[in-house]
């Protein structure tokens, strides 16, 4: 997970309400409380948020997934565009109900400036989750570059079906702290 940040817990509370209320997407505050410090008690913070990517509203098929790289259901509308600015990190959550292609297929995330050129997060094949297998599917923790940190479009990827398995999606979330 990413370097922990020293905040006082007031400001801490403070920041959050304020960000809540400014109808940003909300995170969740992880809070531990690190050793007493000579007269001094330290609390560390960090923030996770979660961009739903495809809601659950029941079962989404992908019929015939491709093995080629090609955008979630070969469909434009599952993009969407987050500030990443002061994000370091991110993992992929994939709820897979039905299974994709054993060579293995997966699911992966990427990001663009323009809708045009499309990179992975970790400047890689990042953060990437294999979906021969059903149920919830968590990718590591992968750093994101230092392109990534900006005011980005997001998208789901497929990759390495085989053209005649239908796996089929819950929910996919992308978690950054």
């Amino acid at each position: 997970m990413s370097d922990l940040v020293k905040v006082s817990v007031g400001d801490l509370i403070a920041d959050y309400l304020e960000e809540q209320t400014s109808g940003e997407p909300r995170g969740n505050i992880i809070l531990s409380k690190v050793s007493n410090v000579g007269d001094e008690t330290r609390t560390f913070a960090t923030v996770s948020e979660t961009v739903t990517m495809l809601a659950d509203g029941g079962a989404v098929t992908w019929t015939n997934q491709p093995s080629g790289l090609i955008e979630f259901l070969g469909e434009t509308r599952h993009r969407t565009k987050k500030y990443l600015l002061f994000s370091t990190e991110v993992r992929l959550i994939v709820n897979v109900s039905a299974v994709g292609a054993d060579t293995p297929a997966k699911i992966r995330a990427q990001y663009s400036t323009d809708q045009n050129t499309w990179y992975y997060l970790d400047g890689s094949s990042g953060p990437s989750v294999d979906i021969s297998g059903a149920g919830l599917k968590v990718s590591n923790w992968v750093d994101l570059t230092s392109e990534a940190k900006a005011d980005v479009l997001l998208r789901i990827v497929g990759i390495d079906g085989d053209g005649a398995a239908d796996p089929e999606f819950g929910s996919i979330f992308l978690e950054f702290a």
